[in-house]
């Protein structure tokens, strides 16, 4: 083994384990691999961004636009109020017409946007008590992402893992190539999912969710008053603090700095007392005169009386979110007046197990996809601060009366006539998405400015730079000399037996890491095994297709299910038990399939 060798896997190591224990941003650690890789003569420099222009993360930003003015222009909105109905009809009969709606409607439109759309309209109908919505997210959740693996467009690992195969010598999978095998795992998705969801979640559970990770409680500052009559008054003699709803977590001073204060310990006019507490005592405080919430920038008190329309809402980080990235200090100057952050709940990870609860509103720590940020927002500008950051208000549905009826069917137009293209063969998908994306921006169904922020740039951030890996192990010999040790270990296995080694080390690996950085890692490898066995190269691509996708034993593998896992409804143990049995079942299928068609 060269020591180039050795620095690859060493870099790339270091990437899955930054990945899996989230230590950093997906687009910051993808970045840092492109410069590693260039900074140690690994690839050339012109091979570290060539990511950029990789036909599959063209393709891909593409379908991420078109995605946007689908659901923009209220045509996922639509499919998904014509099915509000559906959900009054017993569990058994309507969470398997939902799943088939969201997993066909996922195989032409992004998995995500199609899924938060879904979120929206099931939390509306639990607030207006006609379902408990913890019974249907989940099963979305994984309806879209079974879907999503049905079509070559359907998610951006079929696109990926096509164009490596591509850029190797192999022929370009068909448009509905593997469909019919789709449909075989959303029969199997369906009925696993109905059926374990009624025994394994039960109502109770979100209740003792709550009790064991205090879902509903948050860290924010208040101070008193100016005329205060708690001022140099004991914490034990406060009546407020005598609540199991609400705890001292440290009191900052401008000398002093901040401390962890016992119960005798008497609180001074300007102390900023950092506390632990539920909304509902949040909102207690803001209506009493004798303690007064401050803002995490510049620690000013919020007047109750400042604004009779503000009011507490607890949202969730969407994907696409200008405040992803950034810290509370930072988005608060962000949202300027229409709302102002009070504090931050980060989503669960493999490294946090419970919600990670920031206890300083100056902390450093970024927002990310799933975490939930209470808002203090004017009611009458909260529709637009949630279309314009992304945000998803928990127990709120928007209508379709401001959509234009033309431009929604344009936009339907429009994705039936890039489906039609790429499918037939008159175009290749590149040149389809190219042509869809072109319509939506030159027609006004969306506008360039909103386009962008609808990409999802960590995403084409990760697969960019994830790409240059399989460049560096070709220009190193890594690849020849790591097919080399799995022959050795696999020489005496028959080629259906590698395959469902291969498939279910995927599947494993893709709980914890990125699905797509999963494919661009395994991808050369099952193309070179595949080789090595004298087999047909599209049993083993197909393989990492499915196994990438198959993430459904933990939350944090496919975005969808780190964002309705951030919802606090979900226990670790419900993926694990319903989406391990999920993808033990679909891992026989998907190998006994793939023997038989290919083997």
């Amino acid at each position: 083994m060269s020591i180039e060798i050795i620095i690859l896997f060493c870099i790339l190591g270091a990437s899955i384990i930054i990945f899996a224990l989230e230590l950093l941003p997906i687009d910051k650690t993808s970045f840092g691999i492109m410069v590693l890789l260039a900074a140690f003569r690994l690839v050339k420099p012109e091979e570290a961004i060539s990511g950029f222009a990789n036909p599959a993360v063209i393709t891909i930003l593409n379908l991420m636009i078109i995605a946007w003015a689908l659901e923009k222009n209220g045509v996922i909105k639509l499919l998904s109020t014509f099915l509000a109905p559906v959900v009054k009809w017993p569990f058994f009969i309507a969470a398997p017409i939902l799943m088939l709606c969201v997993g066909f409607t996922s195989a032409f439109i992004s998995t995500t946007a199609v899924v938060i759309v879904f979120i929206k309209m099931i939390s509306e109908l639990h607030a207006q008590g006609k379902l408990e919505h913890i019974k249907y997210l989940l099963p979305i959740s994984f309806a879209g992402i079974v879907g999503g693996s049905a079509t070559l467009m359907g998610t951006s690992t079929n696109l990926i893992v096509n164009e490596i195969a591509e850029r190797r010598g192999i022929d370009s999978l068909r448009f509905f190539e593997f469909t019919d095998m789709g449909f075989v795992f959303m029969a199997i998705t369906i009925v696993v999912v109905t059926i374990l969801v009624r025994v394994v979640i039960k109502s109770s559970d979100k209740k003792a969710v709550s009790e064991d990770y205090n879902l509903e409680q948050f860290v924010t500052l208040i101070g008193l008053v100016e005329d205060s009559p708690f001022i140099d008054t004991k914490i034990k003699d406060i009546p407020v603090f005598d609540n199991e709803d609400i705890s001292i977590l440290s009191i900052g001073q401008f000398n002093s700095g901040s401390f962890k204060p016992s119960k005798y310990y008497r609180l001074q006019k300007d102390d900023k007392i950092v506390i632990r507490a539920t909304v509902e005592m949040l909102a207690k405080l803001q209506d009493q005169s004798d303690f007064t919430i401050l803002e995490s920038d510049k620690n000013t008190a919020i007047a109750s009386n400042e604004n009779k329309n503000f009011e507490f809402y607890e949202v969730i980080v969407m994907p696409g979110s200008d405040v992803i990235g950034r810290s509370l200090r930072t988005v608060t100057r962000l949202l300027g007046e229409k709302a102002k952050p009070i504090a931050i709940k980060k989503h669960k990870s493999i490294l946090q197990r419970k919600f990670r609860i920031v206890n300083d509103l100056k902390s450093k720590v970024r927002i990310e996809v799933g975490d939930r940020i209470l808002l203090y927002a004017d009611k009458f500008k909260l529709k637009d601060l949630q279309e314009e950051q992304s945000l998803l208000l928990f127990e709120e549905f928007s209508d379709l009366s401001n959509t234009s009826v033309f431009k929604r069917n344009f936009s339907i137009a429009v994705l039936l006539l890039v489906v039609i293209l790429a499918a037939t063969g008159v175009c290749n998908i590149l040149l389809s998405t190219l042509i869809g994306s072109f319509l939506m921006l030159f027609s006004g169904a969306t506008e360039l400015s909103s386009a962008y922020k609808a990409i999802n740039w960590p995403i084409i951030f990760l697969l960019a730079g994830m790409i240059p890996i399989g460049v560096a192990m070709s220009n190193t010999g890594a690849d020849d000399w790591l097919i080399n040790q799995l022959m050795l270990i696999f020489s005496t296995f028959t080629p259906t037996v590698v395959l469902a080694c291969l498939f279910l080390f995927t599947m494993l690996m893709s709980g914890v890491v990125s699905n797509n950085a999963t494919a661009i890692i395994m991808t050369p490898i099952a193309i070179a095994l595949a080789v090595k066995l004298d087999v047909d190269p599209k049993a083993f691509i197909l393989a990492i297709m499915f196994s990438a996708n198959f993430s459904f034993f933990t939350p944090i593998g496919y975005q969808t299910n780190t964002i309705i896992y951030g919802m606090g409804l979900y226990r670790f143990k419900h993926f694990l038990i319903i989406g391990g049995v999920l993808s033990l079942l679909l891992w026989i299928a998907s190998v006994i399939m793939l023997k038989m068609r290919y083997l």
